[in-house]
């Protein structure tokens, strides 16, 4: 699998992206989302919305999920990446977020950027990709939704897992 991840500034420009996604029903693909959470009952808003993006179409959503993580505070997750940050957050010795995102393949200081951007109200969407081709692709879909520019958030193409 190949991990690709980007951060939107807000969720409008991130829920265009995964619809975009899901609409080309690709195979394999694995599509998440993770944005801060200030508040509980701004996250079971949040959760709602984000499930209904991410539950339509091909059916990416796992799971969504309002939880605290060590360091980062209540974070909102839906689809494959909702479970990887649950275990995340059940020991501290794993780096909360951050030690989520570098165990898909992202590397130490972009995770450290994309969390600092979740934490300031962006959206991270997160993508598990099958082959080089679809990372690809995913990466053009990605981009043409405009995510936070490469200097802010060092969003360096797809890493392998």
């Amino acid at each position: 699998m190949i991990t690709v991840a980007k951060v939107f500034e807000d969720r409008a420009a991130a829920t265009k992206a995964t619809e975009e996604l899901d609409s080309l029903h690709l195979p394999g693909l694995e599509v998440s989302l993770a944005e801060s959470a200030e508040d509980s009952s701004s996250a079971t808003r949040t959760g709602s919305s984000v499930g209904a993006v991410l539950g339509t179409g091909a059916g990416v959503l796992a799971g969504v999920g309002a939880l605290a993580l060590p360091g980062f505070g209540p974070i909102l997750a839906a689809g494959w990446f909702a479970t990887v940050l649950t275990a995340a957050g059940m020991g501290a010795a794993t780096g909360g977020l951050i030690g989520a995102l570098t165990a898909q393949g992202i590397g130490e200081t972009e995770a450290g950027q994309y969390s600092e951007r979740l934490r300031q109200g962006g959206t991270l969407v997160i993508v598990r990709a099958g082959d080089a081709t679809q990372a690809s692709n995913v990466e053009s879909i990605l981009g043409r939704h405009h995510p936070v520019a490469a200097a802010e958030a060092t969003a360096t193409g797809p890493r392998q897992s």
